[in-house]
C-alpha cells in the first residue's frame, strides 16, 4: 500500500559504455548592439559580446560583423524606427558581403510606411547556411527627406552544431 506521496520504481538500468553526444546547442555566438542613428547611411557599432571570447569565428570593426566560419547559423535581427510623420518610407536593411558582392539579406529589414505613424518596431529570425566567410552591416535608406530615428538595433549570430 503506498501514500500519495511514495512510489515505487521497477526498471534496470543497462551495463555497457555511455554512447556519443548528440549536438548540445550554440557552439559559439555573436550579439551586436548599433548605436541609435537619424542619418542615412551605414550604422555604428555600439557595443559587441562574443562568446567564447577565444573564439576566432567572428571578427568586428566599427560598422561591420565577419562570419570568419562556415556552417549553420540563427540570425536575429531587430530594431525600432520613431517619428515618421512626413509619410516616407524607411528602411533599415541588414546587408551582406560575399566576395566583394553586397546585396540585401531576403527577409531582414525593418521598412516603414505608414502615414503619421509614430513608431514601428521590427524583428526577424532566420538559420542559413554559409559556405564562404560573410560580413553584415546594417544601412538606413529613405525616399525622400524626413526627421527620423533608428534606435535599440540588435544584431544576434548563434553558430549551430551541425
Amino acid at each position: 500500500m503506498h501514500s500519495n506521496m511514495e512510489y515505487t520504481l521497477d526498471f534496470v538500468i543497462p551495463a555497457g559504455p555511455t554512447g556519443p553526444m548528440g549536438p548540445t546547442g550554440v557552439t559559439n555566438l555573436c550579439f551586436i548592439k548599433f548605436a541609435d542613428s537619424s542619418n542615412v547611411g551605414n550604422m555604428s557599432i555600439d557595443t559587441n559580446i562574443i562568446l567564447p571570447t577565444n573564439t576566432s569565428s567572428y571578427t568586428v570593426t566599427s560598422n561591420t560583423v565577419t562570419i570568419n566560419e562556415t556552417g549553420y547559423y540563427e540570425i536575429t535581427f531587430c530594431g525600432k524606427i520613431d517619428r515618421n510623420p512626413a509619410n516616407k518610407r524607411i528602411d533599415v536593411n541588414l546587408m551582406s558581403t560575399i566576395s566583394g558582392v553586397t546585396t540585401e539579406m531576403s527577409g531582414m529589414s525593418g521598412q516603414w510606411f505608414a502615414e503619421s505613424s509614430q513608431v514601428i518596431h521590427f524583428s526577424q529570425t532566420s538559420i542559413y547556411q554559409f559556405e564562404n566567410p560573410i560580413t553584415f552591416s546594417v544601412s538606413i535608406a529613405i525616399n525622400g527627406t524626413t526627421a527620423f530615428n533608428v534606435s535599440s538595433v540588435n544584431l544576434l549570430i548563434k553558430k549551430l552544431p551541425f
